[in-house]
């Protein structure tokens, strides 16, 4: 649903039962990080209705209808279910690089998050709130697939729980 704010604010809001939510895709996959690209991704102004009881991931992934169960190549940040704790995530054909940000989600406080992928230096950094929170070892990146803005959000419990986000922001060059 689009929610009253500045431009409008876009908010998932799931059923009622475990693991009810969405994952959505944006079309086509248009976004590559290989050696000779940088690449920019932000979310502003996310919120979630309840921090430790719901599961999400925004970022780039390739085509798959369930990245939280099992996509194979993605790029961006994950907060499971029963935890509080933001990851940085990195995947490769299956195999992942979870880096925690250090920091903890609340219930219902923006938080905006940002990565960069620096072709020329072979590095992505993470951010939280303008802050640098991770800079992993780019071993698993998705370096060898195109991938598509995705986000997956799902109730922990059995209670209706709510995504916020403002805006949402990919460049690629």
């Amino acid at each position: 649903a689009i929610i009253d704010g500045v431009g409008g604010l876009c908010r998932i809001t799931t059923d009622s039962n475990e693991n009810d939510g969405i994952n959505a895709q944006m079309i086509g996959e248009a976004f590559e990080m290989t050696a000779d690209q940088h690449l920019f991704f932000g979310a502003y102004g996310c919120k979630i209705s309840d921090a430790t009881q719901s599961d999400f991931f925004i970022g780039l992934a390739i085509t798959d209808t369930d990245i939280l169960g099992g996509v194979t190549d993605r790029i961006g940040f994950e907060k499971l279910d029963g935890v509080a704790d933001l990851l940085c995530m990195l995947e490769k054909d299956s195999t992942e690089t979870s880096t925690d940000t250090g920091v903890n989600l609340a219930d219902a406080t923006a938080f905006d998050i940002e990565f960069y992928w620096n072709g020329d230096s072979s590095t992505v950094e993470f951010f939280v709130n303008g802050a640098s929170v991770a800079t992993p070892v780019t071993t698993n990146l998705p370096n060898d697939e195109f991938l598509r803005p995705s986000i997956e959000f799902l109730t922990g419990e059995a209670v209706a729980n709510t995504f916020q986000a403002d805006k949402l922001v990919v460049i690629g060059i």
